[in-house]
């Protein structure tokens, strides 16, 4: 028995897995699932769908991994802001509206880690293949990706920030509805 499991060990390679990685990807993990079960804990209400638990479950295991993966690999940092975008996103939404109740806030965490994971990964791929071609281009994705996914959040906290009005529904329709010239007209005229 000793030696089979040596031979499952050898051919998959996991005696080869440093302590220090080990350890970082199981206290990353650990902070995952402490945050998610806190931030559920804190929002109102009390009822959660229980076909979330295993979506929002996979989310917060593949959100670990790829942060785990970010910090292992110690390359290009600046993608770390992908993982920044759950707590955003948490804070855009109960700085605008109003508070968050678990049904919601399960769906909006599961989309939120899976988006940020997802991002990173076409981040990671897409930067190292540019970065073999041309290296000054490396981080072009992740000011494209990272403006893309940030760009609701952070235009409707800016709009709350500097406005102290929520952005309702009416805002929104306005928005969708500004043709370039008024968007440019209300830019030189309210530069906050």
């Amino acid at each position: 028995m000793a030696e089979r499991k040596e031979v499952i060990v050898g051919r998959f390679g996991f005696g080869r897995i440093p302590r220090r990685a080990a350890v970082l990807c199981g206290a990353v993990s650990g902070m995952v699932a402490l945050v998610c079960i806190g931030y559920l804990r804190c929002c109102p209400g009390d009822y959660i769908e229980p076909a979330t638990m295993w979506k929002l479950t996979a989310s917060a295991i593949l959100y670990a991994a790829a942060l785990s993966a970010a910090l292992l690999l110690k390359r290009r940092w600046a993608r770390l802001v992908y993982f920044a975008f759950p707590a955003v996103l948490a804070w855009e939404e109960a700085l605008n509206f109003a508070p968050v109740d678990r049904y919601y806030a399960a769906y909006q965490l599961a989309f939120a880690m899976l988006a940020a994971a997802w991002c990173w990964c076409a981040d990671a791929v897409a930067g190292e293949l540019i970065a073999k071609r041309c290296r000054w281009l490396a981080g072009l994705p992740t000011l494209l990706l990272g403006g893309t996914l940030f760009l609701l959040p952070v235009t409707i906290l800016a709009h709350r920030l500097t406005s102290g009005r929520k952005f309702t529904y009416d805002s929104i329709q306005a928005v969708y509805q500004t043709e370039p010239a008024e968007a440019f007209y209300y830019c030189f005229t309210h530069l906050s």
